[in-house]
């Protein structure tokens, strides 16, 4: 009967409308979706580049820091050849001293 062919055809022609409206709601929410895992992207991106930045002066305080302990053993290594040789002119002169006095007697 054609009648009921026409009110199956327009069933299904309504069927198909919400499914397309619904299909649409869908794609929405997924471009909305999409942009919001695009600024999240990002901005993880921009941690990233931030955190690369701090450990890359991280580094550079390090490499000074090993620079400046190495000087430093350096010049501990001067000041105690100096003391060192300080103290065995001290000692050689205060033996100097008692041959001295022990000679004057």
């Amino acid at each position: 009967c054609p009648q009921d062919s026409i009110r199956t055809a327009s069933g299904l022609g309504q069927s198909a409308q919400q499914s397309a409206v619904g299909m649409l709601r869908l794609a929405k929410q997924t471009e909305t979706l999409a942009m919001e895992l695009d600024q999240r992207a990002i901005h993880t991106l921009q941690v990233i580049q931030e955190a690369m930045k701090h450990s890359q002066h991280a580094a550079l305080i390090a490499r000074t820091a090993i620079d400046q302990a190495g000087q430093n053993a350096v010049k501990l290594l001067a000041i105690k050849k100096l003391t060192d040789g300080a103290s065995a002119q001290q000692t050689a002169a205060e033996e100097r001293a008692i041959d001295a006095a022990s000679a004057a007697r």
